[in-house]
């Protein structure tokens, strides 16, 4: 990296400094690298959430919604299969839908343990509700341009919403705010 003198006499860089990142970074970006789990790029992950409907990006954000036991009751949709002298043999299966996007469930394995009701196990179920949402999306990502982080649709919903807008502009609609409440 080389510097030069500006006209004021001070010292600036003129080249860009490269990108570094902590030694956690650089684990994370092993561990990736090894199991074959790449972050999508930003980019594609700003075009999933234009194109996705609100309550797909809020559950891609920030979890599903599954009903209650109290919101619903419990209804068992089905008998697990399982051989007897399993330990969990004849398990009761409850199917819940996410009341956020719609597009996901949840299958629960209910049993008598001791005279009481226990859930034993649950699994998301990708299959048993339709595959599109209301814009056409998919709840997953398209094959092969890697996986979202909840962050990354978080980053990406508010670079849609913000896109245009300058840090000024943003920084007088707060004071015109703060001022119409005072």
């Amino acid at each position: 990296m080389s510097t030069a003198l500006s006209q004021s006499g001070q010292a600036i860089m003129t080249e860009p400094l490269k990108e570094y990142r902590s030694i956690q970074g650089d684990q994370q970006a092993e561990r990736e690298r090894k199991s074959g789990h790449v972050r999508m790029d930003k980019e594609d992950v700003q075009e999933y959430t234009k194109g996705a409907s609100a309550g797909t990006v809020g559950c891609r954000e920030g979890g599903h919604r599954f009903p209650t036991i109290r919101e619903v009751g419990i209804v068992f949709e089905d008998e697990d299969g399982v051989p007897e002298g399993q330990k969990f043999a004849g398990c009761m299966i409850r199917l819940l839908r996410c009341t956020g996007c719609r597009l996901v469930g949840r299958r629960e394995f209910w049993t008598e343990v001791d005279g009481d009701w226990e859930c034993v196990f649950s699994k998301p179920d990708y299959t048993s509700f339709k595959k599109r949402g209301p814009n056409a999306e998919s709840y997953l990502a398209p094959p092969g341009l890697g996986r979202m982080t909840r962050k990354q649709v978080r980053a990406a919903e508010a670079a849609n919403l913000l896109h245009g807008q300058t840090l000024a502009t943003i920084r007088r609609q707060i004071r015109a705010a703060a001022k119409a409440a005072a």
